[in-house]
């Protein structure tokens, strides 16, 4: 008997299907990550906004921002300055602090 051998179609179908499922981990950490950032008013719900958008991307296979919570808070919240001098943003601090990698020995 011989061994199986996807097709063409078949593949792509294990692509999509792998595809899917890391965007849908993806949503699910930044919906995680949102949660450290309330909703407010105009401002701080386009904060969320542009944060959710940002994040997606840096973890995505495309990146336009680094894969870092923190960078991606910094820029979204330079950028909303600009628009907004006088915006004072809502969001937990210590969550979006990086945390220092500290190496153990075995």
């Amino acid at each position: 008997m011989g061994r199986w051998v996807p097709s063409d179609a078949a593949k792509d179908l294990f692509a999509s299907i792998q595809t899917q499922q890391k965007l849908a981990e993806m949503r699910r950490n930044v919906e995680l990550e949102l949660q450290h950032i309330p909703r407010g008013g105009v401002e701080q719900n386009l904060f969320r906004q542009y944060y959710q958008t940002a994040r997606m991307n840096s973890l995505g296979g495309k990146a336009k921002f680094p894969d870092s919570k923190k960078i991606v808070l910094s820029a979204c919240l330079d950028y909303l300055k600009k628009l907004y001098p006088d915006f004072e943003p809502k969001y937990d601090e210590n969550f979006f602090r990086e945390k220092k990698k500290i190496f153990q020995q075995p």
